[in-house]
């Protein structure tokens, strides 16, 4: 029995729930990354040479998770066998494993348009166009931030030759 007057398989049921719901979220993460590496011009030409990788790997991300949730919810079907739930609840339940199903692989399919629409023919492996934001802000101020000076004063390449 826990602190709480459950017994242990109950327990271990709810935290096997827990990682079922970790795992949709991890999945949602790996999708707003891809989102960010298409959306920046410096990292867009990579994902879009590798785009068949990134999908590839998604896809797999997308079948070993939903593996795992599969089982997920067969190990918690088995310990709560002792104590089964009320029908509405055991169907609430079963309504919240295709909900997860249906969240992660959502999430694989956004991922895998986001790396395909990453190959748009902007990038060319010759010349993949580099963006930084000093190039793309105008100059506020012609003072060097605190990084340059330091480095201009440490570095032998810069020093002044005489």
């Amino acid at each position: 029995m826990s602190a709480r007057g459950e017994s242990t398989e109950i327990v271990l049921a709810d935290r096997l729930v827990g990682y079922s719901d970790a795992l949709v979220a991890v999945s949602f993460l790996s999708v707003s990354g891809i989102g960010l590496a298409v959306a920046d011009a410096d990292t867009r030409c990579t994902v879009a040479h590798g785009a068949h990788f990134v999908m590839l790997g998604t896809f797999m991300n997308g079948v070993i998770f939903s593996a795992i949730i599969v089982f997920l919810r067969k190990w918690e079907g088995k310990l709560r066998a002792d104590e089964p739930p009320s029908e509405i609840a055991e169907r609430y339940m079963e309504l919240l494993h295709v909900a997860r199903l249906v969240i992660l692989w959502v999430s694989v399919v956004i991922a895998m348009a986001l790396a395909n629409e990453s190959r748009d023919g902007e990038c060319s492996l010759e010349a993949a166009p580099i963006s930084t934001a000093a190039q793309a802000a105008p100059a506020v101020c012609d003072q060097p931030f605190l990084g340059e000076a330091w480095a201009e004063s440490i570095s032998p390449a810069r020093a002044p030759v005489g």
